[in-house]
């Protein structure tokens, strides 16, 4: 039987030491040929992103920077439940997008796969694009223990020629960072189930999906996963160009719009029931939106660059969202639906 395998360098290059899972991913793309049921990826620092990679995943390899308690250079291996365990404790500098990667993945029903975890212990991560000595002398070793786990698992890698090199490097992907996504995007229910998982699992109960690259954006346009228990403080856009427009991609949405003081004056459900299926807000308009089914997503458009609400935005009659009254207000205006 074949079992798909995905060997991941994760860090950031530009950091020192942190981007020495990425430099063992890059050497082994150019250096081996894989079978064609192993994909080879530098994840970067992408977190949450990642998910997709797991579905349908029966092996899992993970190259990382990690704190290992031993000298700089120091390698350590970490399998199965010792990772999730591991992540506990300040292990890695990427450990809460992959604690919270693994704990998603299993929200939304993925078995985690057969999983192993090899970390070299770093001297320093700071702005800088060279290993520190310590860290650069195991990289040959680190790239030998990542062939000793795919030899474990019965895979057969060969050494390629310098001729074959750039051949075998088709098979190296490189995920597209937030910066620089060009590509067309399907939404498909997996995104949407994705997103509403990411949303579920943190406690403001909604979770952003951005298509634009960038907060400077001149268009910010985004799907928004939310689910029931949600409290979006009242508030409006002053900026003329920020009129927004919400489109109900799934579930039960309502929308509730108030004078300057606070008192209600229009509401509208949002549902495939009621034949009301989006929303145009002008700027200007006191406004918030409330999920009334869980796994509710709404696709947002507004005009960029995104900029935090300013307190003159916010309705100065509605409780902030960390505030002990947040939940009693909002099951006040829920109450209307």
């Amino acid at each position: 039987m074949i079992l798909a395998t995905l060997i991941l360098g994760i860090g950031n290059l530009i950091m020192t030491d942190d981007g020495i899972g990425v430099r063992v991913v890059q050497r082994l793309a150019e250096e081996y040929s894989f079978p064609p049921e192993v994909e080879i990826i530098d994840g970067g620092t992408l977190g949450l992103d990642l998910l997709p990679l797991l579905e349908g995943l029966d092996r899992f390899l993970i190259i990382d920077a990690m704190e290992t308690g031993g000298p700089p250079g120091t390698i350590r291996r970490l399998a199965g439940e010792e990772i999730p365990v591991a992540f506990e404790s300040r292990l890695s500098p990427h450990q809460v997008g992959l604690k919270d990667l693994l704990a998603v993945s299993r929200l939304m029903g993925n078995p985690l796969p057969d999983m192993v975890l090899i970390g070299v212990q770093h001297e320093c991560i700071e702005l800088g694009m060279e290993l520190s000595p310590p860290v650069e002398a195991r990289l040959d070793e680190l790239i030998d223990r990542v062939l000793q786990e795919l030899d474990r698992w019965g895979i057969c890698v060969e050494r390629t020629s310098p001729a074959q090199r750039s051949i075998h490097q088709q098979a190296f992907q490189q995920l597209p960072r937030k910066d620089s996504m060009t590509t067309s995007r399907i939404i498909t229910s997996k995104l949407l189930d994705h997103v509403t998982a990411e949303a579920k699992a943190i406690a403001r109960k909604r979770k952003n999906y951005n298509f634009h690259t960038h907060d400077e954006a001149p268009c910010n346009r985004l799907l928004n996963a939310m689910e029931p228990g949600s409290y979006i403080r009242p508030h409006k856009h002053l900026d003329p160009a920020k009129d927004e427009t919400m489109i109900l991609v799934r579930g039960r949405l309502g929308i509730i719009f108030f004078d300057d003081l606070g008192t209600v004056t229009c509401t509208a459900l949002l549902s495939p029931d009621t034949g009301s299926i989006g929303v145009d807000i002008p700027h200007g308009q006191f406004h918030t939106v409330i999920s009334l089914d869980s796994g509710t997503v709404f696709f947002e458009a507004k005009a960029g660059p995104y900029l935090p609400l300013t307190e003159e935005e916010k309705a100065p009659w509605a409780p902030p969202e960390e505030s002990d009254e947040a939940g009693g207000y909002l099951d006040t205006i829920a109450s209307m639906f």
